[in-house]
């Protein structure tokens, strides 16, 4: 019999996303290789007078799980055995096949890992002693679905974009990329018009595709909008989901060849003068530097403004 898997906060958020965008349910159980019965239930039962909000199903779905509470199967004999070897740091997956090997003792490495973090809410601290000495438990499948969740498949090589984009004669091709700050984990959404050059700025609080996606729907719905071009960042993990809504192909270059989005590499070195590296990144700072390059004469532009030449030709499409 199958093992049941809950569903995750990715997933939810593509259902938002295919809700909003018409999808039947069916394609929508097709595009996360889940039973329709599944989704169907998902929306029914956290769906209220506004509509499905994700976060708050997954956080309905988290505090049911709390008040039941995981189940536990280490006794006090194995208890001081486990925490012994944690002390010598071995792997919590070390652990569990030592005490079936020499014991016969059976006790998975995720129980163990469970326990671990149990014992944060008693005031110790095993968790220093595991391999990356985190004291949150942040779940292998949910970050991969978060940051990989189509990266690695249907992806479109830049080789089969027009040839029209290359030309720079029409308004709507974009490419997009990131600008990491430190410690907060923040990080800026760049995207730059490759004829105008006219360049939008979003300030994003943590490196997550669900929020790359939501910021690059709202940015652009309704401008003109031909093709987007991106590296092959995690952070553009939902790229299926942003071509769905904005009903515009995404391409992406080849790794490590940064040239072939020289607009977007050229525009984040003319942001990073207002947030220089090695310093946190000020969301206030923002909407100023994107005023600024965006009513900055360009040389490349005739030393007219990314804004004027934006309207002009805006206007020739009208």
């Amino acid at each position: 019999m199958a093992h049941y898997q809950r569903l995750t906060l990715p997933e939810r958020y593509q259902i938002a996303a295919l809700l909003k965008s018409g999808i039947p349910i069916r394609e929508m159980a097709r595009a996360l290789n889940r039973p329709a019965s599944t989704i169907s239930r998902e929306i029914s039962r956290n769906s209220t007078s506004v509509g499905y909000n994700p976060e708050t199903a997954h956080e309905r779905f988290q505090k049911k799980r709390r008040a039941v509470g995981p189940k536990r199967r280490i006794d006090h004999v194995l208890k001081e055995n486990i925490v012994s070897k944690l002390k010598l740091d071995w792997s919590p997956e070390q652990i569990s096949g030592r005490l079936l090997r020499e014991e016969k003792i059976k006790v998975s490495h995720e129980t163990i890992y469970q326990f671990v973090y149990e014992e944060i809410r008693k005031g110790e601290k095993l968790w220093v002693h595991l391999r990356r000495r985190r004291k949150h438990r942040r779940a292998r499948s949910a970050a991969k679905k978060t940051f990989n969740i189509g990266v690695r498949v249907g992806r479109a090589w830049i080789e089969s974009r027009p040839k029209v984009v290359e030309e720079r004669i029409r308004l709507g091709d974009f490419e997009r990329d990131t600008v990491e700050g430190i410690r907060s984990g923040s990080l800026l959404l760049t995207m730059v018009d490759r004829v105008s050059r006219l360049t939008i700025i979003k300030w994003i609080p943590r490196k997550n595709a669900a929020l790359i996606h939501h910021a690059t729907v709202e940015a652009l719905k309704g401008t003109v909008l031909n093709t987007i071009t991106n590296d092959n960042g995690a952070e553009f993990g939902f790229h299926d989901m942003t071509e769905i809504e904005l009903k515009t192909p995404i391409y992406f270059s080849r790794p490590y060849h940064s040239w072939q989005r020289g607009t977007i590499e050229n525009t984040n070195g003319l942001i990073r003068q207002y947030f220089p590296k090695g310093q946190d990144l000020d969301p206030s700072l923002v909407q100023k530097t994107e005023d600024l390059l965006n009513t900055r004469p360009r040389k490349c532009l005739g030393y007219r403004t990314p804004t004027e030449v934006h309207d002009q030709l805006s206007r020739v499409l009208r």
